[in-house]
């Protein structure tokens, strides 16, 4: 695993939509206790699906989170072990977001160049400040 994932914080990717699917499912939960079974005589089976729902929604928010606090540095060493680096490479990376491939694959080069691009955007990446390019820059050092 990589040294980097002990120094650096690239924070948690779609923090709203972490937060959506942990909302979902406690909501839903709630939904299953609470929702008749059966009303007039009609028996609806709604509480075994809002459970399972809800597991699934709460299942993904952890995971998410997960991804993003671990599992990603492990993916991005595996991706950039596929390639055979000579290290005088010229990278782009292209929806570069906070660095975390792009400075992964700077650092296998010695003369290459690795260029980053990105629309940068304060909703999906809330990491430490990174809605501005400087701080791909301090995430580098």
């Amino acid at each position: 695993m990589s040294k980097e994932k002990h120094k650096v914080d690239y924070g948690v990717d779609a923090p709203g939509v972490i937060r959506n699917f942990l909302l979902a499912g406690i909501a839903l939960l709630v939904l299953a206790r609470f929702v008749p079974v059966t009303v007039r005589g009609v028996t609806f089976l709604l509480s075994p699906m809002f459970r399972s729902t809800a597991i699934g929604c709460i299942a993904s928010g952890v995971l998410m989170v997960l991804y993003s606090k671990f599992m990603k540095f492990r993916h991005r060493d595996n991706m950039l072990g596929m390639v055979n680096w000579r290290g005088d490479e010229r990278v782009l990376d292209v929806g570069t977001g906070a660095g975390l491939l792009l400075i992964g694959a700077a650092k296998k080069l010695n003369t290459g160049k690795a260029t980053g691009v990105d629309v940068w955007s304060t909703v999906d990446l809330r990491v430490t400040q990174a809605s501005e390019p400087r701080a791909t820059q301090r995430l580098r050092e």
